[in-house]
């Protein structure tokens, strides 16, 4: 599975299964809305006569090809070697939980990954009943567990 999206100018793949992260240019970006889950060995049709008005042939064939190099070595579309797990934690009771309730922090360090606390979204605390939903939940699914943290 992949993720991708534009930030500031940059066309950005994440490849959620293997942790993958790149950076495209605009044509192997496009050519990534014709594909679903995999990279065929032949570049589809409908993508060719997509991206024909906006791309030369040669532009498109590379980058198709730069697809399959990354789905070859295992960072594009890569296989989730957890799958065959998720079956097996369906069931696993919750012990614990954080919760994420303040989007603030007075410290504004030009550094911080947060965007000086706010995320880039606005300075904000959780909303009294998202936070209840979530100490309910986790009560919920904690089974027969008599401890839990928060």
């Amino acid at each position: 599975m992949i993720h991708k999206y534009t930030l500031n100018g940059f066309h950005i793949v994440l490849d959620t299964n293997s942790g993958a992260v790149h950076l495209f240019d605009p044509a192997p970006y496009d050519l990534l809305d014709y594909l679903d889950d995999h990279v065929p060995a032949k570049m589809p049709a409908a993508a060719k006569n997509a991206l024909s008005e906006k791309y030369d042939d040669s532009t498109l064939n590379e980058a198709y090809r730069e697809l399959l190099e990354l789905q070859e070595k295992g960072q594009l579309f890569s296989s989730d070697d957890y799958g065959k797990f998720a079956g097996m934690m369906k069931d696993a009771p919750i012990k614990s939980m954080c919760l994420n309730i303040a989007h603030d922090c007075n410290l504004r360090c030009a550094y911080c990954f947060a965007a000086q606390g706010d995320f880039g979204k606005g300075r904000m605390l959780m909303p009294f009943k998202v936070a209840k939903a979530a100490i309910d939940f986790l009560i919920q699914q904690s089974a027969n567990r008599h401890n839990l943290e928060v």
